[in-house]
């Protein structure tokens, strides 16, 4: 769990510095300056939460989900992510209007899509698009019940079969002394907590897919 925390903790300590260091590099910009240090303070904010969550559990508190809007919460995200993957690649949105709200706890939701993005960040070529889209899907033999789902997509270069089967194994990592392998499993720990499912495609040269299904509040 605390290997779990500092990963998190990591990934919004990694969108502060970008944040501030492109502040740096645009001194004679003061309207950009305010633009990546309010990033900066966004991160620190979120950052807070989810150590303020570790506080309430270590305590024994329960952390409570609420009904939110999936749109509405990725859309307010998006300034943090552009800021995750900087001159990298490109976020683009694909969300479906009208769909249901669905009971998650805020913080762990944008832990786990910042965790998504980070992911697909790196196995994107530069100046690609990492791809985020939201749907409503119906029951099927994996999710019962009417499902919000939200998807990360990546045109990367993809994992082999032998590698999907070890995604969610803790500290399991393609990416050698850059990673942490904690980011899937950290998103599974999330989508158990809702009572969601969660579905990885994958193929070399194709990309990857995570879809997360949450059921409808």
């Amino acid at each position: 769990m605390a290997a779990g925390i500092a990963h998190d903790v990591r990934n919004l300590l990694s969108v502060v510095d970008g944040a501030l260091s492109l502040a740096e590099r645009n001194l004679e910009s003061p309207a950009l300056i305010s633009k990546y240090i309010n990033g900066a303070r966004d991160g620190i904010e979120r950052g807070h939460k989810l150590t303020s969550q570790l506080v309430d559990f270590s305590a024994g508190h329960v952390v409570t989900a609420r009904a939110f809007d999936a749109n509405e919460l990725i859309t307010n995200l998006v300034p943090l992510l552009n800021l995750s993957v900087g001159s990298k690649a490109r976020i683009n949105l694909q969300l479906r209007s009208g769909i249901p709200k669905c009971r998650v706890d805020r913080a762990q939701f944008d832990v786990a899509i910042l965790n998504l993005v980070v992911n697909a960040r790196d196995a994107t070529p530069p100046g690609g698009h990492v791809l985020i889209c939201t749907d409503c899907v119906e029951g099927s033999e994996e999710a019962r019940g009417q499902h919000v789902s939200v998807s990360v997509q990546d045109a990367g270069h993809g994992m082999s079969a032998e590698t999907l089967e070890k995604i969610f194994v803790p500290f399991f990592t393609t990416k050698g002394t850059a990673g942490t392998g904690l980011g899937l499993a950290q998103v599974r720990a999330f989508m158990n907590s809702v009572e969601g499912h969660l579905i990885v495609t994958s193929a070399p040269g194709l990309g990857t897919s995570v879809n997360l299904l949450i059921p409808i509040n």
